[in-house]
C-alpha cells in the first residue's frame, strides 16, 4: 500500500495482530534487512533484534490460551481477554460481563450490573451455568427483572421458615401485636407452616405447593378457619416482603383459602 508521498507502508499482521508497520520508499527492503540470518566472524548462527523478536512472539500468538497460560503463570482467562484485544478495559456500568472460556469446574461465568447496594458498593450478581446458551438465558432473565424492579436485593435468598421467624420475632413485636396473638402465631407456624414449606427459598414457593399444603391440613381433621389463620399468617409475612422490595410476588395472593361454613339455625314454632 503507497501513502501520498509515494512511499510505502508494509504491514505485518499475525491473527489479526498489528505486529510491524513501517514506511520505506523501498518496499520490503528494511524488512528482508532486518530479518535476514547471517553468520559471524566464528561462524555461528545470528539474526537481528526483529528476528530475534519475531522469533520468540510469533509462536506464542499461534500457541493455545492454555499452552500461553501455563507458559506466563497467568490465568487463562486474561490470555483470552488479551487476544480479544479487551485488557485494560472496563464495562460501563449496567452491562453485564460473560467469560469466554468456561471455569476450572466447566461452568460459564457472568456478572449482572444490578445497580448499586446500601452501602454505596456497585451491586454485581454472580451467575454460572453450563454451557453458554444458558448462562445467557440467565443474564437475560436477571436483566429483564432488575429493569422491571423485581429483582430483589443481593445476597442470599431467606426460606419461608428464616421470613416468618424474623417477621414474628422482630417486626410483629415492634409494632405492639399481643403476645399471646404471636404465640398463637408461632404454634401455627411450628405445627403446620415449617413442616410444610419452612425449607423453601421464598422466591420459588409455588401456589400449587401453598394449595396441596392446605389440602392436607384440611385432610388431616383441620378446621377450615384454622387453614385461612395459617394462610393470613403467611400472606401477611410476604406482603411484607413484597413492599420492601425481598421477592416480587406474593405466591398466597393466588390462592384462595378454604371456604368457612356456614350453619343456619331453624326454630320451630312452639
Amino acid at each position: 500500500m503507497h501513502g501520498a508521498s509515494g512511499c510505502a507502508v508494509v504491514g505485518l499482521y499475525v491473527r489479526g495482530v498489528p505486529l510491524i508497520t513501517l514506511h520505506e520508499s523501498k518496499p520490503f527492503a528494511n524488512v528482508a534487512r532486518m530479518t535476514d540470518r547471517t553468520r559471524d566472524t566464528d561462524g555461528a548462527p545470528t539474526s537481528t533484534p526483529l528476528a530475534r523478536w519475531l522469533d520468540s512472539v510469533v509462536p506464542a500468538l499461534f500457541a493455545s490460551d492454555a499452552a500461553l497460560s501455563r507458559a506466563a503463570g497467568v490465568p487463562q482467562a486474561n490470555v483470552s481477554r488479551w487476544r480479544r484485544g479487551t485488557t485494560g478495559t472496563r464495562r460501563a456500568n449496567g452491562q453485564s460481563t460473560l467469560s469466554d472460556p468456561p471455569n476450572r469446574r466447566g461452568y460459564y461465568d457472568a456478572k449482572v450490573w444490578m445497580g448499586t447496594k446500601t452501602d454505596g458498593r456497585p451491586d454485581r450478581r454472580h451467575i454460572a451455568r453450563k454451557s453458554r446458551p444458558a448462562v445467557r438465558r440467565a443474564v437475560r432473565e436477571l436483566e429483564r427483572k432488575r429493569d422491571a424492579g423485581i429483582a430483589g436485593k443481593p445476597g442470599r435468598v431467606p426460606t419461608v421458615e428464616q421470613m416468618l421467624t424474623r417477621h414474628l420475632d422482630v417486626v410483629l413485636t415492634q409494632r405492639g401485636r399481643a403476645p399471646r396473638t404471636v404465640d398463637d402465631y408461632w404454634s401455627k407456624c411450628r405445627n403446620d407452616i415449617f413442616p410444610r414449606w419452612g425449607g423453601q427459598r421464598i422466591d420459588r414457593l409455588l401456589p400449587e405447593q401453598i394449595e396441596d399444603g392446605y389440602a392436607e391440613m384440611i385432610r388431616a381433621g383441620h378446621a377450615a378457619s384454622h387453614v385461612r389463620k395459617v394462610h393470613a399468617i403467611l400472606s401477611s409475612a410476604y406482603e411484607e416482603q413484597v413492599k420492601r422490595g425481598n421477592v416480587a410476588r406474593n405466591p398466597c395472593r393466588l390462592v384462595e383459602p378454604p371456604a368457612l361454613r356456614h350453619f343456619t339455625a331453624c326454630f320451630e314454632p312452639v
